[in-house]
Protein backbone atom coordinates (compact mmCIF):
# COMPACT_ATOMS: atom_id res chain seq x y z
CA UNK A 1 0.00 0.00 0.00
CA UNK A 2 1.22 3.54 -0.72
CA UNK A 3 1.70 6.44 1.05
CA UNK A 4 -1.51 8.22 -0.50
CA UNK A 5 -3.40 5.25 0.55
CA UNK A 6 -2.26 5.09 3.86
CA UNK A 7 -3.41 8.49 4.43
CA UNK A 8 -6.36 7.96 2.91
CA UNK A 9 -7.31 5.34 4.96
CA UNK A 10 -6.62 7.39 8.18
CA UNK A 11 -8.31 10.48 7.08
CA UNK A 12 -11.05 9.41 4.24
CA UNK A 13 -11.45 12.69 2.32
CA UNK A 14 -8.78 14.60 3.85
CA UNK A 15 -6.69 16.85 2.04
CA UNK A 16 -3.61 15.22 1.21
CA UNK A 17 -0.29 17.99 1.43
CA UNK A 18 3.40 16.98 0.40
CA UNK A 19 5.25 19.15 3.10
CA UNK A 20 6.17 22.00 1.70
CA UNK A 21 9.97 21.49 3.03
CA UNK A 22 10.50 18.51 1.81
CA UNK A 23 9.38 20.22 -1.46
CA UNK A 24 11.76 22.49 -1.32
CA UNK A 25 14.19 20.04 -0.83
CA UNK A 26 13.89 18.34 -3.09
CA UNK A 27 14.06 21.55 -5.98
CA UNK A 28 17.23 22.73 -3.81
CA UNK A 29 18.95 19.29 -4.00
CA UNK A 30 17.63 19.38 -7.97
CA UNK A 31 19.94 22.76 -8.06
CA UNK A 32 22.82 21.27 -6.74
CA UNK A 33 22.94 18.38 -8.52
CA UNK A 34 22.81 19.69 -12.22
CA UNK A 35 24.00 23.16 -11.70
CA UNK A 36 26.86 22.19 -9.32
CA UNK A 37 29.77 24.58 -8.51
CA UNK A 38 27.91 27.34 -9.90
CA UNK A 39 26.92 28.47 -6.44
CA UNK A 40 25.43 31.96 -7.36
CA UNK A 41 22.79 30.62 -10.21
CA UNK A 42 22.62 27.95 -8.07
CA UNK A 43 21.01 29.79 -4.94
CA UNK A 44 18.91 32.06 -7.37
CA UNK A 45 17.47 29.29 -9.07
CA UNK A 46 16.56 27.20 -5.53
CA UNK A 47 15.16 30.07 -4.36
CA UNK A 48 12.58 31.13 -7.30
CA UNK A 49 11.32 27.41 -7.08
CA UNK A 50 10.91 28.02 -3.41
CA UNK A 51 8.66 31.15 -4.08
CA UNK A 52 6.99 29.68 -6.58
CA UNK A 53 5.65 26.47 -4.73
CA UNK A 54 5.20 29.00 -1.26
CA UNK A 55 2.72 30.42 -3.95
CA UNK A 56 1.25 27.45 -5.02
CA UNK A 57 2.72 27.74 -8.72
CA UNK A 58 3.55 23.72 -8.96
CA UNK A 59 3.78 24.59 -13.09
CA UNK A 60 5.95 27.04 -13.11
CA UNK A 61 8.53 24.57 -10.90
CA UNK A 62 7.58 22.24 -13.81
CA UNK A 63 8.25 24.23 -16.42
CA UNK A 64 11.33 25.85 -15.03
CA UNK A 65 12.97 22.21 -14.49
CA UNK A 66 11.97 21.07 -18.28
CA UNK A 67 14.07 24.05 -19.18
CA UNK A 68 17.07 22.81 -17.00
CA UNK A 69 17.00 19.87 -18.62
CA UNK A 70 17.25 21.07 -22.39
CA UNK A 71 19.85 22.65 -21.86
CA UNK A 72 23.13 21.11 -23.01
CA UNK A 73 25.47 18.84 -20.34
CA UNK A 74 22.53 19.54 -17.83
CA UNK A 75 21.03 15.87 -16.53
CA UNK A 76 18.44 15.45 -18.53
CA UNK A 77 17.17 11.84 -16.46
CA UNK A 78 17.33 13.30 -12.89
CA UNK A 79 15.36 16.25 -14.48
CA UNK A 80 12.55 14.04 -16.35
CA UNK A 81 12.63 12.18 -12.66
CA UNK A 82 11.58 15.41 -10.56
CA UNK A 83 9.08 16.32 -13.56
CA UNK A 84 7.66 13.28 -12.64
CA UNK A 85 7.05 13.68 -9.03
CA UNK A 86 5.90 16.96 -9.23
CA UNK A 87 3.47 16.47 -12.03
CA UNK A 88 1.88 13.37 -10.25
CA UNK A 89 2.00 15.42 -6.61
CA UNK A 90 0.66 18.79 -8.06
CA UNK A 91 -2.61 19.25 -6.80
CA UNK A 92 -0.93 18.00 -2.98
CA UNK A 93 1.06 21.09 -3.33
CA UNK A 94 -1.46 24.21 -3.78
CA UNK A 95 0.37 25.82 -0.62
CA UNK A 96 -1.10 29.22 -1.19
CA UNK A 97 -4.73 27.74 -1.53
CA UNK A 98 -4.44 25.30 1.33
CA UNK A 99 -2.45 28.49 3.82
CA UNK A 100 -6.04 30.33 2.56
CA UNK A 101 -7.55 27.57 3.96
CA UNK A 102 -5.67 27.57 7.21
CA UNK A 103 -4.28 23.92 6.79
CA UNK A 104 -0.59 22.93 8.23
CA UNK A 105 2.17 22.76 5.15
CA UNK A 106 5.05 20.87 7.04
CA UNK A 107 5.06 17.98 8.86
CA UNK A 108 6.79 19.47 12.15
CA UNK A 109 4.07 22.49 12.53
CA UNK A 110 1.53 19.52 12.54
CA UNK A 111 3.15 17.61 14.80
CA UNK A 112 3.03 20.68 16.52
CA UNK A 113 -0.90 21.38 16.31
CA UNK A 114 -1.22 17.66 17.39
CA UNK A 115 0.95 17.87 20.41
CA UNK A 116 -0.69 20.95 21.53
CA UNK A 117 -4.43 19.74 20.60
CA UNK A 118 -3.91 16.73 23.16
CA UNK A 119 -2.70 18.56 25.49
CA UNK A 120 0.48 16.54 25.58
CA UNK A 121 3.02 19.44 26.02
Amino acid sequence: MDMEHRVMSIVPGGTQIVDLYHAASTTGMLARRVLGTKKEKLHQWAERRRLELDAGRVEAVIKAIGQLSSLPGYNQELCEREIGYFEKNKERMRYAEFRNRGLLLAQGCWKQDAVRSSGSD
